[in-house]
């Protein structure tokens, strides 16, 4: 890049010898010239560079198209007991079970509470042995059958699940 010495002294003996803004603003003027055509000479503004630019684009457009048009199949989780009890139907064993009749949950989780807080100290001790970076569970949120109050959040607590989702 030429120096601004360098550049005065190209400039014409008129344009040295008029008014100071007049020949700050043609310095000015070569400078940015001198700027753009050395940001050519980089690559920086090639024209060249405008067909990577768009295909970078075009590509970032397709795959947020793309995630958008996924989601309604990540969503498919709502209907995974249909798909997985036309699935295990084929199975003997499956096919031989008696129904089971349906429950509410809090009705199932009173009925088996003794059970239920067998398993999951079971399985907490487990996980606490077995698994590496397991967070432990506090010992307040652990199901215990025998606390009073309802029961449903007192287990979905110890299974560490949001009691407003559903």
């Amino acid at each position: 890049m030429a120096s601004l010495a360098h550049v005065a002294a190209t400039l014409s003996p008129s344009r040295r010898s008029g008014n100071p803004p007049s020949d700050l603003r043609c310095v000015t003027t070569v400078r940015v010239g001198l700027r753009e055509r050395s940001r050519l000479a980089d690559g920086n503004h090639n024209p060249a560079m405008t067909a990577q630019r768009i295909l970078r684009r075009l590509a970032a457009w397709s795959l947020g198209a793309v995630a958008l048009l996924a989601s309604p199949i990540a969503s498919a989780w709502t209907d995974h007991a249909l798909a997985t009890r036309q699935a295990l139907s084929v199975l003997p064993a499956a096919g031989e079970a008696a129904a089971v009749p349906a429950e509410s949950l809090q009705t199932f989780v009173r009925a088996e509470a003794a059970r239920l807080e067998q398993v999951l100290a079971a399985e907490e001790a487990w996980a606490r042995e077995h698994v590496p970076h397991y967070p432990p569970r506090p010992d307040a949120l652990a199901f215990k059958a025998a606390q009073p109050g309802d029961v449903v959040p007192r287990f979905l607590a110890a299974l560490r699940l949001n009691p407003g989702r559903r």
